[in-house]
């Protein structure tokens, strides 16, 4: 799939798509099991525009954590904040341990990958 249009700005998914892959090798690095963890709601603000090109640096963070159901903030920078979201995942039973453990390490600041907006 294309992360940006005819014009070379970044379409407003792709921020999105970004924050679930960096959730996903994040937990890959992790050698977490996997498990089912649907997503049941998104919202995002885009901040500033990107383009064709631009590293996007992801910071992943947990904003809320339930007994079957936790909430990922998510900000991504070019140059300066371009885009936030949060995501709402719900195990389909209590979340693991070990998962909840590794969740509760997630601090605002750290920074989780790098991506590039490619054509």
């Amino acid at each position: 799939m294309e992360d940006t249009d005819s014009t070379g700005n970044l379409y407003f998914t792709a921020p999105l798509r970004f924050s679930v892959q960096a959730f996903e090798h994040f937990l890959h690095d992790h050698k977490i099991p996997e498990i089912a963890l649907p997503i049941v709601h998104t919202e995002q603000d885009i901040l500033a525009p990107a383009k064709r090109g631009d590293e996007i640096t992801v910071h992943l963070y947990l904003a809320k954590l339930g007994t079957r159901s936790f909430t990922l903030g998510t900000e991504l920078y070019t140059d300066k904040l371009m885009a936030k979201n949060q995501i709402v995942h719900v195990a389909l039973t209590e979340i693991p341990g070990e998962l909840r453990a590794l969740l509760l390490t997630l601090k605002r600041e750290e920074s989780v990958g790098n991506l590039k907006a490619s054509e």
